[in-house]
């Protein structure tokens, strides 16, 4: 009897290949069709024909497959949450990205009133170093009569080098050249003088030594840099209170003070009908447009009818075209924000070298930002973003 009704009965066998990684069966397609004809074989059941189709190549399925595939990226790249969560996490994976913005491990996109981060230092300290040292090595110029300031990052105490019990010790090579200092929030600060025989056109290699009793197992921590010695200056050397932490690490008092504070760049698209309404009015090469607001921050303005990124658009599956947005607009507000930061760190080096020939100036550092350079210069990184990224993105043997 029930050899009666399985004779009666009919088979067909069902073999797919998933292309979505979480689904990726482990088995190829011709592996899959191998054990289901031994199974039909060990089971004596006939197979009368054999129907297959490539799923791939199934219109309406690719379709059905493309508009799924869009409907994901455009709903991660539109929530800001995830956004925000994305660029925060490119910024802690690389070290190099983080320390070009100079943030640490946070997204910091505009300035304004704001409580700043709290800072907790360690007893004993994972690191002091000379801060933003140009990798060829920090030279500082200074006049055989006065002194010059160096600034140091470290995760120490502010009591660090005061209190009673396992101090920190710090040495130069040549020995006693530092003539004043301070140690807050993370930020040390000294000035150190010439040494005693020094003469105009000497190049002194100073070697700083940080040390306490656990740094000692490891070395202390050593720093280095080079004093150029330049004739005397009749000018004084700066107020004791001109030497005040910088980087956002000052006391902040009665909260006036502006601080960096925490958000992704709010960028707003520009189309083609509204191009006459911006000032300077936009043009099909106009690509990302910084201005301040009113909170001492940024504004990002994206001509997103911009001539590359169209070009770019026509020649992307249809799937794929928001990402090919999403990599056009941050890719170039990125850019954007190296090039504000590194317009402010020649400014305040400006600062200093002034400072460090007696000069004033000023409590705080007197910012000199082009944005209207920045423009042009994001006009020129357009042409290449997206190929740049999308090359990046599939490899070196996409290149190869």
């Amino acid at each position: 009897m029930n050899q009666e009704v399985q004779s009666k009965l009919k088979y067909f066998l069902y073999a797919r290949k998933s292309s979505e990684q979480e689904d990726r069966q482990v088995l190829s397609i011709d592996s899959q069709k191998s054990e289901l004809e031994a199974l039909a074989k060990r089971e004596k059941l006939h197979i009368v024909e054999r129907l297959e189709e490539t799923l791939k190549e199934h219109q309406g399925l690719r379709d059905l497959n493309a508009a799924r595939r869009k409907k994901d990226i455009e709903r991660h790249i539109t929530d800001k949450s995830e956004t925000a969560d994305f660029f925060n996490e490119l910024l802690k994976s690389d070290p190099a990205l983080a320390n070009l913005f100079n943030l640490g491990t946070q997204l910091v996109t505009s300035t304004g009133p704001g409580v700043p981060t709290p800072f907790v230092g360690r007893k004993f300290p994972t690191y002091f170093r000379i801060a933003r040292a140009p990798r060829e090595g920090l030279v500082k110029h200074c006049p055989i009569n006065r002194t010059t300031r160096v600034e140091f990052d470290t995760d120490a105490t502010n009591d660090y080098f005061r209190r009673s019990d396992s101090p920190g010790n710090i040495t130069t090579e040549p020995p006693g050249l530092i003539e004043s200092s301070q140690l807050w929030n993370g930020w040390f600060t000294a000035r150190f003088s010439a040494p005693w025989d020094a003469k105009p056109g000497d190049q002194i290699a100073v070697k700083v030594t940080v040390s306490d009793v656990e740094a000692d197992n490891r070395g202390g921590f050593v720093s280095t840099f080079t004093m150029v010695m330049e004739p005397e200056s009749d000018k004084p050397n700066p107020p004791a209170g001109k030497n005040r932490p910088r980087n956002g690490r000052t006391p902040q008092g009665n909260g006036k003070k502006t601080t960096q504070s925490l958000a992704l760049p709010e960028i707003t698209e520009v189309h083609r009908d509204e191009w006459e309404q911006r000032k300077p009015p936009f043009n099909p090469y106009t690509a990302l447009v910084v201005k301040h607001d009113v909170q001492g921050g940024y504004d990002f303005y994206l001509n997103v009818d911009n001539t590359f990124l169209l070009t770019e658009l026509t020649h992307a599956k249809e799937d794929y075209k928001p990402l090919v947005k999403f990599w056009f607009k941050y890719g170039l507000a990125l850019c954007a924000l190296g090039m504000l930061q590194e317009q402010r760190r020649r400014a305040e080096s400006t600062r200093e070298n002034q400072e460090d020939n007696g000069g004033d100036g000023g409590d705080e550092p007197e910012v000199t930002e082009d944005l209207q350079a920045v423009a042009v210069y994001c006009s020129g990184v357009a042409r290449v973003i997206i190929p740049i990224i999308r090359a990046l993105y599939k490899g070196p043997s996409a290149i190869g």
